[in-house]
């Protein structure tokens, strides 16, 4: 069975040939690579899908190097994205992030509806 580094490169280069926006928003966020390949999507499909493409395996190898422990000294040419230059997990994928809590109430200061009814 395949692990789930390789599972999220193929679902991702994937993504990238149908759509190569959507595939770089998934790796690399909402950002200048994003719009780099939304601009080179509308010049052309296939200088769009070489861009997006260039980001996702970019991603792919920093990720494989600092689940070694590498660090990477020098950045990758033509990403902005600290996500992709660090190799951090996927946007959609993210296992790192911290359990929601609910919503907590702020108990201090006067109630809203005495605010209202002062104005």
């Amino acid at each position: 069975m395949a692990n789930s580094q390789t599972t999220q490169l193929v679902i991702a280069i994937i993504i990238t040939i149908i759509c190569p926006f959507a595939g770089t928003f998934i790796v690399a966020g909402c950002g200048p690579d994003g719009f780099i390949t939304l601009v080179l999507c509308l010049c052309g499909y296939l200088p769009g899908i070489i861009h997006a493409l260039y980001v996702v395996i970019t991603w792919n190898k920093r990720a494989e190097a600092r689940g070694k422990g590498i660090k990477h000294e020098k950045e990758a040419p033509i990403i902005f994205s600290e996500r992709v230059q660090m190799g951090l997990p996927m946007s959609c994928c993210d296992t790192e992030r911290k359990p929601r809590q609910g919503r907590q109430r702020i108990t201090d200061g006067p109630p809203a509806t005495a605010a209202i009814a002062e104005v």
